[in-house]
């Protein structure tokens, strides 16, 4: 695969895993209004989210080692659509925090920025690394 077709995807995909997850505070007014959920259950779903992004990420690098980063963030990926259809289509409190909380947390560890990272560093040449790190990081930070 072409190197610079390597870091189009992985910025790309930098991007929608986090850029995605930064923008659920997007949703907080109207899914509460329309739910009649309060701000603070809304935050704590999105809170365990982050927490267990952090906790999952060590176990999905694990797994991406022993299987491969494709096969994780294509896993990854489809937790992420499942994660999203729950949340969005959450009648109750308990199913948006299924969704919005656990599956979304694993799945931001498993389609994000650590996976895509070290499955570039092993399939670009080392001449290309410095580079591609920067960009694939430019990617997910804020703007």
């Amino acid at each position: 695969m072409p190197v610079r077709l390597l870091l189009v995807c992985a910025v790309v995909l930098c991007a929608l895993s986090m850029g995605l997850r930064q923008s659920f505070g997007l949703f907080l007014a109207p899914m509460t209004a329309a739910r009649g959920w309060t701000a603070s259950a809304f935050a704590l779903a999105i809170a365990v989210q982050v927490l267990l992004n952090g906790v999952s990420q060590p176990m999905c690098g694990n797994v991406a080692d022993r299987i491969g980063g494709r096969r994780v963030l294509i896993g990854g990926w489809l937790l992420y659509a499942g994660g999203l259809l729950v949340m969005a289509l959450a009648g109750s409190l308990a199913a948006f925090f299924l969704g919005a909380g656990l599956v979304l947390g694993v799945a931001v560890s498993a389609a994000g920025f650590p996976i895509v990272m070290a499955s570039l560093s092993r399939l670009l040449p080392a001449e290309w690394r410095a580079r591609a790190t920067g960009l694939a990081t430019a990617s997910e930070r804020p703007k």
